[in-house]
């Protein structure tokens, strides 16, 4: 709507992070434990919104003047100043939507959102002990809590559908997880070594699960290193992967019969226009509208995904300054 003006977007953004570490040494290891806070709250103000309520009333057939006649509207115009009211939602006179009658049929929306973290935990490092082949062996290993909160608290029009922008629902949601991990290292030899790591997570919304890692160092001559390793991956789905509310989108489709896409080539045998014929698309066809309505949003059913990583590789470092890297992956996420 011309009169009404463009949409207007202002995004107020406030987020805070505060940290609090201790480091030291116990029992012959060295320790560092930490406990940190962050929050992240959102306010997005959208002025030039339509209530589509209010629009129905206001072209409504019963619609009267209140008084001064701005709750009424006519679109094919007739309401301007030298306007009367003609019963049947009917005006005569010149003129367009006047500036009063925007005010009655638009808002200003309000949309919050926002999330929030704690996490706190502990490692230790350290020489466990020394191996037959006279290696120290190193050692990692702690505990580590997270809880992750999230919001969105759409405008009210907004959340029941009464807004001429883009629909979206209230939500919210989080989860909690416990971590223990570890890892060690162990020197065969000066020119062998072997990394083991493991780490048990269990999560408030998918249970336990305990994913590890080998991996070989080999070094058989200075500048020259074989490697090998195989891991077990997980990767939980964050807040808004599990508790997004419903929402309207709009991506940008091109359709490949149009004639005006670069896509559409016309192929000189007439491969691409048949196959669009075949489909009954007509000669010629231009798509009207290259944004096609969606609804997005997230699943609390949606699983974590889990991978399992095989990697195989060398390296070397030339003493004339060149180096010659080459690695193989085979990486499967289910």
């Amino acid at each position: 709507m011309l009169e009404g003006g463009n949409r207007d977007f202002v995004d107020a953004l406030e987020t805070y992070r505060g940290m609090v570490t201790l480091d030291g040494s116990a029992m012959g290891f060295d320790y560092s434990a930490f406990l940190s806070k962050a929050t992240n709250n959102a306010t997005l103000t959208t002025d030039g919104l339509l209530d589509t309520s209010a629009v129905r009333r206001a072209l409504a057939s019963d619609c009267g003047p209140d008084g001064n006649g701005t709750t009424c509207l006519n679109i094919f115009g007739g309401q301007g100043t030298d306007s009367t009211y003609l019963g049947d939602g009917l005006w005569s006179g010149s003129g367009s939507i006047t500036p009063a009658m925007v005010d009655a049929i638009t808002f200003q929306g309000k949309d919050t959102g926002g999330n929030d973290m704690t996490n706190y935990g502990v490692d230790f490092t350290g020489d466990l002990f020394v191996n037959p082949q006279g290696f120290d062996v190193p050692v990692a290993f702690g505990y580590e809590h997270r809880e992750e909160n999230g919001f969105n608290n759409p405008d009210a029009f907004i959340a029941k559908g009464l807004s001429s922008g883009n629909a979206d629902q209230p939500v919210s949601g989080g989860f909690e997880v416990d971590e223990l991990y570890a890892e060690a290292v162990y020197q065969v030899h000066s020119m062998l070594a072997f990394t083991a790591a493991t780490r048990f997570s269990d999560y408030s919304t998918f249970g336990d699960t305990t994913n590890s890692k080998v991996a070989m160092l080999l070094s058989p001559m200075e500048g020259l290193n074989f490697r090998a390793s195989f891991a077990e991956g997980f990767r939980a789905p964050s807040i808004g992967a599990l508790y997004s509310g419903n929402s309207d989108s709009y991506p940008t489709l091109q359709d490949p019969c149009d004639v005006n896409s670069a896509n559409f080539t016309g192929n000189a045998d007439g491969t691409q226009t048949g196959q669009c014929l075949a489909d009954g698309v007509p000669t010629g066809f231009t798509q009207p509208n290259d944004q096609i309505r969606i609804t997005v949003g997230g699943n609390p059913d949606v699983q974590p995904e889990v991978s399992e990583s095989f990697n195989v590789g060398m390296t070397y470092q030339s003493p004339m300054g060149w180096n010659i890297f080459a690695d193989y992956y085979d990486v499967e996420v289910t």
